[in-house]
């Protein structure tokens, strides 16, 4: 469970100072911690059964329905509208934004795609995600696309890249 990133210009995957493409594994919050782990199903789970939990007005039977929700769940209940899902992948899309305007500050791209299982919250949560983004930077047309992570075409490219990278690397130590 983590995050990374991946830069790909005119077909070949490029490698940043540390080896890591995009260097993004280095990002944190301004608490120190890795902002990956904002992104995470567990997270947003953790913030959607919080803001149930600080609500003092729910019948105990609706409490106890809405703490056993999966992140699926959430997912579906966001899609749906309900103000809690909302509000808890707002924070995400929020976290989401910064991590890309950090990210497209470093480089000079027209599309960053997000590998993650948050490509299940569909086209509204895409749309408040670039619309998070325009207000820290204002990006001139840039495009977000979100790939389900079953989809292994992207990451294998990546893998491949780093295994060769690997190899090369540990065939030219002295």
């Amino acid at each position: 469970e983590s995050i990374g990133g991946a830069l790909c210009f005119n077909g070949q995957i490029r490698n940043g100072d540390n080896f890591l493409s995009g260097e993004i594994a280095f990002s944190t919050s301004f608490d120190g911690q890795p902002i990956s782990k904002f992104l995470l199903p567990k997270n947003a789970s953790y913030l959607y059964k919080t803001l149930v939990l600080n609500e003092v007005r729910m019948p105990e039977k609706e409490l106890e329905k809405r703490l056993n929700h999966t992140i699926d769940d959430v997912f579906r209940l966001y899609n749906e509208g309900d103000r809690y899902a909302v509000r808890a992948l707002s924070k995400t899309a929020s976290v989401l934004a910064i991590l890309i305007n950090n990210f497209e500050s470093l480089v000079d791209c027209n599309c960053v795609i997000i590998h993650s299982y948050l490509s299940n919250c569909g086209e509204v949560f895409r749309k408040h995600t670039e619309n998070e983004i325009r207000a820290l930077c204002d990006p001139p047309g840039r495009k977000i696309l979100f790939t389900d992570p079953d989809n292994r075409i992207f990451i294998d490219g990546c893998i491949n890249y780093s295994i060769d990278k690997n190899i090369i690397s540990t065939l030219q130590l002295d």
